[in-house]
């Protein structure tokens, strides 16, 4: 789930290969995007020029312009299915996947590029988040947080959490980390 900030709509992905916009003050779906690909869509993103990044169960990103709902691309990013997306403060996408990997892309060129790709995790990756300074934080069901820097794409810490399999990262407003595992939430300065 997200909200497109421009115009308050929610927009959701489900196991039935759809994407749907939704009106929350009339409670009605507004649109129903489908891709041929026979694919799920596991995770989504807006970028600031108004379009709509999702990663699938097949690897996939698929990208719509949410002004006229038409899809632009599709690149095939990995192998396996993409489970978070979130770009950083330059813009760049970047995806963790069930491979192990996580890969930061520049989409604004005709071609996309992956910038780097980011190796440390044994398990698949679960959540991303960005932090202001600019580096990220990805939480993986290896049962670790890691802490990347974004500028010479270098791993700066790890965090052996060992609850359970990171579900859910998050960077409250006043700078620190919260982490969801199954039935526990740890939070750190």
């Amino acid at each position: 789930l997200i909200i497109n900030n421009k115009n308050d709509n929610l927009i959701s992905s489900s196991w039935d290969q759809s994407i749907k916009f939704w009106d929350l003050e009339k409670s009605c779906c507004l649109k129903t995007l489908k891709t041929d690909q026979n694919d799920i869509f596991l995770c989504l993103a807006i970028n600031k020029n108004n379009q709509l990044i999702a990663g699938s169960t097949k690897g996939y990103l698929n990208i719509w312009n949410l002004e006229n709902f038409e899809c632009i691309k599709v690149v095939k990013a990995h192998d396996e299915k993409i489970n978070a997306l979130v770009f950083d403060n330059n813009g760049n996408l970047i995806d963790g996947c069930g491979d192990r990997t996580i890969k930061i892309w520049n989409l604004n060129s005709t071609e996309e590029k992956c910038l780097s790709t980011l190796i440390g995790h044994e398990n698949s990756v679960i959540s991303l988040v960005i932090t202001n300074s600019n580096q990220l934080i990805s939480g993986s069901s290896d049962y670790s947080i890691k802490i990347w820097s974004l500028n010479n794409f270098e791993l700066f810490k790890t965090l052996d959490v060992l609850l359970n399999p990171i579900k859910c990262l998050a960077i409250s407003p006043n700078g620190k980390l919260i982490c969801t595992s199954n039935s526990k939430i740890k939070i750190w300065d």
